[in-house]
């Protein structure tokens, strides 16, 4: 998983490194970096089940008009 946006944020999943070591995830705007040491598997979970979900949302309504008004 690359970069997900969450509104303004990008957030950054952890890598693996050599040796086992890896790097903490983190969330990003602009020049703000934000290392997310203690919370970072949860947020990736949650990332990764909002693409999920878009992803979903974008396959089931691709042929209807959602800017049609009742």
């Amino acid at each position: 998983m690359e970069g997900v946006p969450l509104g303004e944020w990008v957030f950054v999943p952890g890598t693996a490194g050599f040796f086992g070591r890896s790097s903490d995830a983190y969330i990003e705007r602009g020049e703000e970096h934000i290392p997310l040491v203690y919370c970072s598997s949860e947020l990736e979970q949650f990332a990764d089940e909002m693409l999920g979900i878009e992803g979903d949302f974008t396959r089931r309504c691709s042929g209807i008009d959602l800017d049609a008004r009742y």
